[in-house]
């Protein structure tokens, strides 16, 4: 029993060993890399969710100053509630007021905002304010950004700022409803937050961040203004807590070494249950058996050494088991054979639902669901040496216009038709719609070798629709692209090709709104 004993503890001890130079070497590696990748990630989407705000504020032209000039000059009297996960709701609302007052008619196109009712302005301005809330929320979700505003400085030389559209805002109850605050004015010290007041003297980024302690920790600001029509409306502001990113990285480094010491743990503790129960424990019953010979010269113990053995010899004790062990197999497989079938049919079942389930309902192609189980997918194969891929994003631009101005059913058309050219141009590759307006393409063989050229292409052929005065506006789409192909020096995995590819096409967005201005 001894000697039992002092095996297995050997035998523990090397493994504790083991364990902790593995689980310190990979929490090291860990916590640096997840530093390295995620400060530089971080960063550019601090600067990248304010110039996504933008161009989408920059799209509503004159519907978002009208929302901004009635909030500033109703602030006391407006009622929005906190939620506004209700958006839609508010949309459609306002859309069969529209409708129903003014027959016939499209705003910003027979009327101005400016010239409907009372009552209307008001539906107008609540439907607007929870669709940007909603649209921050989203993008800073996205993006893994935990602040985002558009504020509006105040030119009256109190250094003060009112903050238009904020996630943070305060509240007050009025007939058992929570309603948000407006109007209050917040003093921004010039000293303090340079860059803030930097960008709205001069309409310009600065390029650098203002940087401050305060009651959240050591946080990081950027700003980027915006302009409509050459008006200089406010400025839309990202904000990054580099104590909660640093919490978050050392949180998420001693997740894994947890889970990966958790199963350490477990697998050594199944092994050496494994150790003692088919080889120790049996060492020491042949040895018991042999001793009780020896000192009794009992034959029974002959007959239990027999008995393990089923011969005389090693070579007879491991047939015996052999053969013992191929009856078991051979009642497993057939047990596996019979469940097989079943799981084939299961399967089959299976796959026919998750067609339907990951099939968009307008479109026809695959959706976001679908997306998903293909990135997974294309994770596996990179670990089984995949390189050469690539993901390309195309956005639909002027969707949310389309819907105001002609309606859902004109924007449905839109979405159709820039799908069909995606597909058309990139038909040797998976296309996905992921979003409202968004598609996903994965880029392999042909249409990975030959993207710059497809790029183009796809391009040329939305150019051809914008020259064709026969389409009308929802017909003649306006669509952006980009994309990236996998880089080993930059890409951790799939998640990183695709925020590289969704910048490229929001790059391409931003170039697109420069030259129509």
């Amino acid at each position: 029993m001894k000697n039992k004993n002092r095996i297995l503890m050997h035998v523990s001890v090397m493994f504790m060993v083991f364990s902790v130079i593995v689980l310190v070497i990979c929490g090291i590696s860990t916590y640096n890399i997840q530093t390295k990748i995620q400060s530089a990630q971080l960063i550019k989407n601090i600067t990248d969710v304010p110039e996504y705000i933008r161009l989408m504020m920059e799209e509503d032209e004159e519907e978002f100053v009208f929302f901004q000039e009635y909030i500033l000059a109703h602030p006391e009297s407006l009622r929005i509630t906190q939620d506004v996960s209700d958006w839609a709701e508010a949309e459609k609302e306002f859309e069969e007021a529209f409708h129903s007052e003014y027959p016939g008619m499209t705003l910003g196109v027979d009327m101005d905002y400016r010239d409907m009712t009372d009552e209307l302005q008001q539906l107008c301005v609540v439907y607007n304010y929870k669709y940007w809330m909603h649209m921050i929320l989203e993008a800073m979700e996205k993006y893994e950004i935990e602040y985002t505003y558009y504020i509006t400085p105040l030119d009256d030389g109190s250094d003060s700022i009112l903050y238009t559209l904020d996630i943070a805002a305060d509240s007050f109850e009025e007939n058992g409803i929570e309603y948000r605050v407006f109007g209050t004015k917040y003093y921004e010290d010039p000293a303090e937050h340079k860059n803030l007041w930097e960008t709205w003297k001069t309409g310009k980024t600065t390029g650098g961040f203002d940087e401050y302690n305060n009651e959240y920790g050591h946080t990081y600001v950027y700003y980027v203004p915006l302009f409509i029509n050459g008006q200089k409306l406010g400025m839309i502001g990202s904000e990054i807590m580099v104590d909660s990113f640093n919490r978050g990285i050392l949180d998420n480094t001693l997740r894994q070494i947890i889970f990966i010491a958790l199963i350490f743990i477990a697998g050594e503790l199944v092994l050496l249950w494994v150790i003692n129960k088919r080889y120790i424990s049996r060492i020491d019953h042949m040895s018991k058996s042999v001793k009780a010979y020896t000192d009794n010269k009992d034959v029974s113990a002959a007959d239990e050494i027999n008995g393990d053995n089923k011969g005389n010899d090693e070579l007879s004790y491991l047939a015996g088991q052999t053969s013992s062990m191929i009856r078991e197999i051979d009642r497993y497989v057939t047990f596996l054979r019979s469940m097989t079938i079943e799981l084939s049919e299961t399967k089959q079942e299976a796959a026919d639902m998750n067609k339907l389930a990951t099939k968009d309902a307008l479109t026809g192609i695959r959706n976001k669901t679908a997306y998903d189980e293909e990135m997974g997918h294309l994770a596996l194969m990179m670990e089984g040496g995949l390189r050469d891929f690539g993901i390309a994003m195309v956005d639909l631009n002027y969707l949310k216009r389309i819907n105001d101005t002609y309606g859902h059913e004109k924007g449905n058309i839109s979405i159709v038709t820039v799908c069909k050219i995606v597909c058309t141009v990139f038909e040797h590759s998976p296309v996905f719609r992921i979003g409202g307006d968004e598609f996903a393409i994965i880029l392999t063989g042909h249409d990975f070798e030959h993207i710059a050229k497809l790029t183009e292409r796809f391009k040329e052929t939305l150019e051809g629709l914008k020259h064709n005065k026969d389409l009308e506006e929802w017909e003649a789409v306006s669509a952006s692209i980009g994309y990236a192909l996998y880089d080993p020096e930059k890409d951790s995995g799939v998640d990183s090709v695709f925020k590289r590819a969704d910048a490229a096409m929001y790059d391409n967005k931003k170039k697109m709104h420069a030259e129509r201005a």
